[in-house]
Parts: structure tokens; sequence; C-alpha cells
């Protein structure tokens, strides 16, 4: 897989690894963490975080406390034997703390720089939640 990404001041990021490694430490670059910037990620966006690691070798989720797409919602919707992995369990595992709300309400949670909506419903509120974290970097 070839991952480049161009930020605002020039910088390019680029990995051809498929293979866990160096690829998340520049998705980590590439999502501006390591500099300050802001993440978020709602329902299963939320896949594009569990894995990245930071420069020293942290999980970016490692804890923190997120929302995602609960198992509850997973089964609901049939999808428990289409995912390669649970987006309840998989940030856990990476050391964060998943707070669920009720199956497919509206639920978001701002753990610092990380901003994360639970399911598809709160996907302005994300957004909202995301923007005001940014007012205030």
């Amino acid at each position: 897989m070839r991952l480049t990404v161009e930020t605002s001041d020039s910088a390019e990021f680029e990995s051809d690894s498929a293979a866990p490694g160096p690829a998340e430490v520049t998705l980590a670059e590439a999502f501006g963490w390591e500099s300050g910037g802001v993440v978020a990620a709602v329902c299963h966006g939320s896949a594009g975080i569990v894995d990245v690691t930071l420069s020293d070798g942290r999980p970016l989720v490692a804890v923190r406390r997120v929302a995602a797409f609960a198992n509850a919602e997973e089964r609901a919707a049939g999808l428990t034997s289409v995912v390669p992995f649970l987006l309840q369990d998989a940030p856990e595992e990476g050391g964060a703390t998943h707070e669920g709300a009720a199956d497919f309400t509206a639920h978001v949670v701002v753990d610092g720089r990380l901003v994360t909506g639970q399911n598809p419903v709160p996907g302005a509120g994300t957004a909202q939640a995301a923007v005001e974290v940014l007012e205030n970097v």
C-alpha cells in the first residue's frame, strides 16, 4: 500500500509498507498529532486510528478515552462477521477505554486533542467538538 500525505507546511510523507512500523509513525505525523494537531474519527472511522503508533512506540489510543461503533451495534447491524475487528475491542487492546452510550444514539468523547464519535449519529457533533478543540489548541 502506498500512502502519500501532503501537509499544509509542504512536508510529504510516503510509505510503501503494509506492515506495522514506520508507516504508522508516518500516519501519526500526517494526522498532526505529534505536532499538536487534533485527530477526530466517527463510527468506523475509528479503525483508522487504532493501529497508529507514535514515535515513542506507544499507540495513539493508549490511556485515552474513545468512542467507536459498539459491539452491540455491530451485532444489531449484522456486521460482526464482516468487519476485520470489533471497534469497541480494538482500542481497548491498545490501552484505551471505550466509553459507549446507548446503541445508535449521539455520543461524542473528547480526550484532549482526540475526538471520537460512537456511530454515524453524532457525525455533526463530532465535527463541532473537533472545531471547539481546534479553537483552543
